[in-house]
C-alpha cells in the first residue's frame, strides 16, 4: 500500500496516544490471615492480627489492612483499617478510623494516630486529628492525643470537651 504525501503529513502531524501512567505497584509479598505475637521473654505483650499484609522487599514497608491489635499489659484492643508501617522505623501509623477499647468499657475513636516504639520504654501513641473517648463515667473530645504505654498515661490537646 502506497501512502500519498498528505495522508504521511497528517499521520506525522497526529499526535501520539498518550502513554497510561503507571498504577501503584503491586507489593513484593501478599501473606493472608496473619498473626504476629511479640514476647517479652515468655509473657505476650501484643498480638496483632489481620487478613491481609502487604509488604514491598526494596523499602521494608507494609500495609496492614483491617488490622487488629490486642496490648496484654494495658487491657486494650486497638482497630485499623489500615495500618502502614517500616520493618526498621518502629512507627506505625494507622488511618480510615481507628477504635481502641479498654477492658473496663472505655472507647475511643479518632481518624489516624501514630504509634512510635521509641517514645518511652514500652513506646507511644499519638494524633492531631482529633479524638473521641467515651467512658462510662464521661465522654471527652480533643484536638489530639499522646499516649505513654509504660507510665500509663494520656494527655489531650485542647480544646477539651468533657461531659456527664
Amino acid at each position: 500500500m502506497r501512502l500519498s504525501p498528505l495522508a504521511l503529513l497528517l499521520l506525522a502531524a497526529c499526535p501520539a496516544p498518550p502513554k497510561s501512567a503507571p498504577g501503584p505497584q503491586p507489593p513484593d509479598i501478599r501473606m493472608e490471615q496473619v498473626t504476629l505475637r511479640t514476647f517479652q521473654g515468655s509473657q505476650a505483650q501484643a498480638v496483632l492480627t489481620a487478613p491481609t499484609l502487604e509488604l514491598s522487599r526494596s523499602g521494608g514497608t507494609f500495609t496492614l489492612w483491617d488490622a487488629s491489635v490486642r496490648l496484654e499489659a494495658q487491657g486494650l484492643t486497638i482497630d485499623a483499617p489500615r495500618v502502614d508501617g517500616s520493618l526498621t522505623g518502629g512507627v506505625l501509623h494507622g488511618s480510615g478510623g481507628l477504635v481502641a477499647r479498654t477492658d473496663q468499657g472505655a472507647q475511643a475513636t479518632t481518624p489516624s494516630a501514630t504509634f512510635d516504639r521509641t517514645l518511652g520504654p514500652q513506646g507511644g501513641a499519638s494524633s492531631d486529628a482529633g479524638v473521641r473517648l467515651e467512658d462510662p463515667r464521661f465522654t471527652l473530645e480533643a484536638r489530639g492525643f499522646q499516649v505513654d504505654f509504660a507510665a500509663e498515661t494520656a494527655t489531650f490537646d485542647a480544646p477539651v470537651t468533657k461531659s456527664r
